[in-house]
């Protein structure tokens, strides 16, 4: 009987007898239906078991109260609608019986905010896959950062350490685009266009991190006189001023960006929640960098560049504001 069909015999007009099942235009077998009456209008219902317990409307505004059936357990039936609620019509809204599952679970698309903001519950084989990936790319990652500096430092003499690390900083960054091109794609990285207040505020924050680290820099060479050389100014003298900006800013601002805050972040975030990976994130940043006396201004500065990953979706104002904080240290020294 067809949803007009069953309108006609709820109002007990026509010709048609007064029965009617829901859901409507689905026959289904005596075996899964019970049968009901609205005592208001007359009309006698047809109803899948999956209902049994509930208290339904019917066009002519009566509650229609479904059986349970024998030996069920009592099901907690929903209170009346209020007076100022819209009133559910039985063949307008009900609890449909659940659909049986797909044969295979459909395309999952990828968005950038949704992938560091939610939190889903997996499944344990998942979760265990997901760990596995994550502690893999990290492991590579470390590889693809301290590998080629460490071959470097072991190859040639320690005074041709600034001159030849250009060839190693391109040769971890071309490694970190690897472990990128291998990873899973079912990761966000984020290169994506954000807000425009964004961009106004890593050039900020960028303006401001660097002053910060100019006076952090001078007081530590006050109270710390065996704080050694100025490392940026001997890569700057013995490499040229071109090749120092492209070693110190643009692969670590680039690259670094699309390890920590494109992978390892999004990983860390599906795997242990969204503060909880922006924390571990931030810590493997700055002890990527080493036990130094700049370590406070790393934790900082990889800590803020995980909160703007994400509360902006993108990894491209991170880019502007390591890019920039390094270049203007090669810059100014």
């Amino acid at each position: 009987m067809s949803e007009e069909e069953s309108g006609v015999a709820a109002r007990g007009g026509g010709d048609l007898p007064a029965l009617a099942e829901w859901p409507a235009g689905t026959p289904y077998p005596d075996a899964v239906t019970v049968a009901a009456r609205c005592v208001a209008c007359g009309v006698r219902w047809r109803i899948h078991r999956d209902l049994c317990g509930f208290r339904l409307r019917c066009r002519c505004g009566a509650w229609v109260d479904v059986p349970r059936p024998p030996g069920a357990p009592p099901t907690a039936a929903p209170p009346p609608a209020a007076p100022h609620e819209p009133v559910a019509l039985l063949e307008e809204i009900a609890l449909h019986p659940a659909a049986p599952p797909p044969a295979k679970d459909p395309p999952r698309t990828v968005d950038a905010e949704s992938e560091l903001a939610a939190i889903h519950l997996r499944p344990l084989d998942e979760t265990r896959r997901l760990r596995g990936r994550t502690i893999l790319e990290c492991v590579l990652l470390a590889a693809a950062f301290l590998v080629p500096p460490l071959v470097l430092r072991l190859a040639v003499a320690p005074h041709d350490v600034p001159r030849l690390l250009p060839i190693a900083t391109t040769a971890a960054s071309l490694l970190v685009l690897l472990v990128y091109r291998c990873a899973r794609r079912d990761v966000a990285v984020g290169w994506t266009e954000p807000r425009l207040r964004y961009w106004f505020e890593a050039s900020a924050v960028m303006v401001g991190a660097v002053l910060v680290a100019l006076a952090y820099e001078a007081l530590v060479r006050r109270f710390v006189p065996e704080f050694g050389g100025d490392w940026i100014a001997t890569v700057r003298e013995q490499a040229g001023l071109d090749l120092a900006f492209f070693t110190i800013a643009i692969c670590p601002g680039i690259f670094e960006e699309l390890a920590f805050r494109g992978l390892i972040q999004v990983r860390m975030t599906r795997l242990l929640g969204a503060t909880q990976g922006l924390l571990v994130t931030a810590a493997l940043f700055a002890i990527a960098h080493g036990a130094q006396l700049g370590l406070p201004l790393q934790a900082g500065l990889g800590l803020y560049l995980c909160s703007l990953r994400a509360r902006s979706g993108s990894i491209m104002p991170c880019v502007l504001v390591h890019l920039g904080y390094n270049g203007a240290l090669v810059l100014l020294h």
